[in-house]
């Protein structure tokens, strides 16, 4: 049976993936009739959702249509999938999505994979990204503090370097759009302000929580915290 909100959309075909011992995740597939000739993205939801979240039922109907295979995966937990694995997922771990990355270009051999995500899907895919760097899926992981704040480095010169821009350039207007219709506009240096710094606000408490329940102190994020001194 066809989504009925996407009917474009197949069916899915559910696969499990054995992630770490005693740990398996659930993903919903969309195969092309040869996946292995086609490109492959693995859709990450944010917080509190699923596989069957409207927004990655709609990601995925985008990405079939253009001809890629589609993996919606459900993090730990998540997808009424609790008795599956021990623990829950959190905005750092991205070692579940590396695994079934590694399996799917060296078991199914498929020849492109590229990972997206919504809200905290899109924390951890940016992530992985960064952890791959400019090395493939299957390199060896930070083991060391200074290879890890190595990376840190690198990343922020690259990401400073980026957003070089002139004054001008940033009150440029930006629009949001949804099949080619404008949704709406406004100056970009308020788009990256209210989507991507105001919204790390949120996840850099869950960051503080995470610290809090495994007795290690929180650093100073905005400035000086109560477990300082």
């Amino acid at each position: 049976m066809r989504d009925a909100m996407f009917p474009a959309l197949p069916k899915p075909t559910r696969r499990y993936f054995d992630v770490a011992p005693f740990a398996r995740v659930l993903a919903d597939c969309h195969w092309q009739s040869e996946p292995w000739h086609h490109a492959t993205l693995v859709a990450l939801h944010g917080l509190n959702g699923s596989s069957d979240a409207h927004y990655m039922r709609g990601i995925a109907a985008k990405a079939f249509a253009r001809g890629m295979n589609v993996v919606r995966l459900n993090q730990r937990n998540c997808g009424d999938t609790e008795h599956l694995a021990a623990g829950l997922f959190h905005s750092g771990l991205t070692a579940d999505a590396a695994h079934v990355v590694h399996e799917l270009s060296t078991i199914d051999r498929l020849p492109a994979i590229a990972v997206c995500g919504y809200s905290l899907g899109g924390n951890l895919a940016l992530k992985l990204a960064g952890e791959y760097g400019a090395a493939p899926p299957n390199q060896a992981p930070k083991t060391s503090r200074a290879d890890i704040l190595a990376l840190f480095d690198d990343s922020t010169k690259n990401t400073r370097g980026l957003m070089d821009k002139s004054d001008a350039e940033y009150l440029a207007p930006w629009s949001l759009k949804r099949g080619g219709q404008d949704m709406f506009s406004m100056p970009r240096i308020a788009a990256f302000r209210s989507f991507v710094l105001n919204h790390t606000i949120h996840h850099r408490g869950q960051l503080s929580v995470y610290l809090r329940l495994n007795e290690i102190p929180v650093p100073p994020i905005y400035g000086p915290t109560a477990d300082e001194g």
